[in-house]
């Protein structure tokens, strides 16, 4: 097992220099790590030492009052009823102290985000659940004597933040999101965003012409504010609005959004501001700060009423900032009208919500049809929908013992399923198998490709999904309660979505 060392503690830290509570917390993490090590957790698919250095962080949050922790089990409170998802918590549990179930919480969490969706770990596990009371033995120890961490508490909280500190702010977002131990899937999708442009078809001319250093940084940066947490499916700038609370000279933190579109026509400036249209025409003028914008991108290169701008707007402080990659053109192109086109649709969902209407109206009113055979999908995308099918695209394939399901939704659009279709209890479903849907219903509450996160919150409610279980040590039924109990907090936390942003019950179930 590898010492940690002060050095590499201060790394995931938003400041630079070791103090005596850096040297505590890294030794306190080795002897974490100790623990974990002699535990021999599934070693070669868990990175135990990052786990144990992530615990550590924890503490020391607890320890330092930073408001993260806190923060999210107040969130969970008001969500889900109680502090924490999975676990029976009594008067025994005091939020921001070190509590077994809190620890258990944060190994599962880890260890689950190892799994890349493959599986599901059950969070009462006994060997989670035998290595979190050792480690909160070892921490209930520390509790009293520990040190604050005030160079961390200062970082994010010693100034205040006025409406021009987009940079300081962004700072400490950065290093919320992908340092910090409360967001630890961050760099992964960083990294899988990345290998995903690497391999773009286009992207080789693009980058003849850009800097591909900088396409790294405008997707970091996009990310920084677009990316949803699996802990409740909020961002890292919602999550750090919500840490503000009632802190003095934080209010900045509040108000800060990022802008749906990405295109803009350039319409003048002044010595504060340059002013941006956006193209879809809606009369909205925006005023973007020139701290945001570097001189020689702009000013007398740009036309108004003719310069095309393509960036990223965040709100902050009162006006807009653009963040990450700026790109403009100041010819009327071919192409104008087809980016135009694709904006619109793309904010205002137009070919989804076409597409949900057309096959509510085709399905009578249903939020889905189960079909036996490729024959009848065909026969329902075509004289149903009114589809053409173009020579030689071929429809999905359907195995006639399991069918398949046409559904559509507001926010996905039309989709063909064929995975998990025995598992949905619904008198429509001639394929439905209660021994399937206990064995393989587990994957309806937590693969996002298995089918779209409205559709899964509707058949929760509709008690479609209730075979389903997470395997436990206690018997099939247990788990089946169990699932029932955490379903939507489980259903968030691997689609990264929620109820009130992402699932519109009218909108989907009224004909």
């Amino acid at each position: 097992m590898k010492k940690v060392y002060p050095v590499e503690w201060v790394t995931q830290h938003p400041y630079k220099h070791s103090g005596e509570a850096d040297r505590y917390y890294a030794d306190l993490a080795t002897r974490i790590n100790k623990v974990l090590t002699a535990a021999h957790l599934e070693d070669d698919l868990f990175d135990l030492r990052s786990i144990g250095i992530r615990l550590t962080e924890w503490f020391e949050d607890i320890i330092s009052e930073t408001r993260i922790w806190t923060t999210f089990t107040k969130a969970c409170k008001q969500r889900y009823g109680a502090y924490l998802p999975f676990y029976k918590l009594d008067e025994n549990y005091i939020p921001g102290e070190v509590n077994f179930e809190d620890i258990a919480f944060l190994l599962w969490h880890n260890m689950q985000s190892y799994c890349n969706g493959e599986r599901v770990l059950n969070p009462e596990n006994p060997g989670i659940q035998a290595v979190a009371s050792q480690v909160c033995t070892l921490l209930e120890q520390e509790y009293e004597t520990a040190p604050e961490n005030e160079p961390l508490y200062e970082a994010l909280y010693g100034q205040s933040y006025g409406p021009e500190d987009f940079y300081r702010y962004r700072e400490i977002l950065q290093w919320f999101h992908y340092q910090s131990y409360f967001n630890v899937l961050a760099q992964d999708e960083l990294e899988d965003h990345i290998e995903q442009l690497a391999e773009h078809k286009n992207i080789n001319d693009f980058i003849e012409n850009h800097d591909p250093y900088i396409l790294i940084y405008a997707i970091r940066q996009e990310l920084l504010f677009r990316s949803r947490n699996p802990l409740m499916a909020f961002s890292s700038p919602e999550w750090m609005a919500r840490m503000a609370g009632d802190l003095p000279g934080l209010a900045t933190w509040k108000d800060v959004r990022l802008h749906p579109g990405f295109y803009f026509l350039y319409d003048g400036e002044d010595l504060r501001f340059v002013y941006l249209k956006d193209i879809t025409g809606n009369g909205e003028r925006l005023a973007v700060s020139k701290l945001s914008i570097k001189s020689e991108v702009g000013g007398n290169h740009w036309i108004a009423g003719k310069s095309m701008l393509k960036c990223q707007l965040v709100a902050y402080g009162g006006c807009w900032w653009q963040n990450g990659m700026l790109t403009y053109s100041n010819e009327q192109q071919g192409d104008d009208r087809l980016i135009l086109d694709e904006e619109r649709d793309r904010r205002e969902k137009a070919t989804t919500r076409r597409d949900f209407e057309t096959f509510r109206k085709a399905s009578g009113g249903r939020p889905y049809v189960i079909l036996k055979s490729q024959d009848a999908l065909k026969d329902f995308l075509t004289a149903k929908m009114g589809f053409t099918l173009e020579k030689g695209v071929e429809i999905p394939r359907v195995d006639e013992k399991t069918g398949c399901m046409a559904t559509a939704t507001p926010n996905a659009g039309m989709q063909i399923l064929n995975a998990g279709i025995p598992c949905i209890k619904s008198p429509e479903n001639p394929f439905y198998d209660e021994q399937k849907a206990r064995k393989n219903g587990l994957m309806l509450y937590a693969n996002p490709e298995a089918l779209p996160y409205e559709l899964c919150c509707y058949l929760q409610d509709k008690g479609m999904l209730t075979d389903a279980g997470l395997n436990s040590l206690k018997g099939k039924e247990y788990g089946r309660s169990f699932l029932q109990q955490n379903r939507n907090f489980i259903t968030d936390y691997f689609f990264r979505k929620c109820r009130e942003k992402d699932y519109d019950e009218d909108a989907f179930t009224t004909p």
